[in-house]
């Protein structure tokens, strides 16, 4: 699974630099054997083929490699983990679906 966060973040970051990446879930908690990781991005670049090129490649992991799991906070300003971690957790969405990040780490 590490390899697969490399290799993705990699790929996003020959994209663009202007994003905010936070994981999240049991990858980071204390759960022995996670199966999946859990990624909070955040694009902030105002070039929207770039948008588009993250997006894609969103698409490519999230179908080809299921230990990783994409949320995407969408019309993002670059701001601390914090701010954005809490427009995720009041997003209604995310409560209808009862996703919510209690712990996590800003890696980007």
């Amino acid at each position: 699974m590490i390899a697969t966060l490399k290799q993705y973040l990699s790929e996003l970051l020959e994209i663009t630099t202007k994003v905010q990446v936070i994981v999240f879930g049991s990858f980071i908690t204390q759960k022995e054997q996670p199966n999946d990781i859990d990624i909070l991005l955040s694009c902030y670049d105002s070039n929207g083929y770039n948008k588009i090129l993250i997006r894609l490649l969103n698409k490519q992991y999230i179908e080809g490699k299921p230990q990783i799991h994409i949320f995407t906070q969408e019309n993002a300003t670059a701001v601390n983990g914090y701010n954005l971690i809490y427009a995720f957790n009041e997003d209604k969405n995310n409560k209808i679906k009862g996703i919510e990040i209690k712990e996590f780490v800003e890696i980007i």
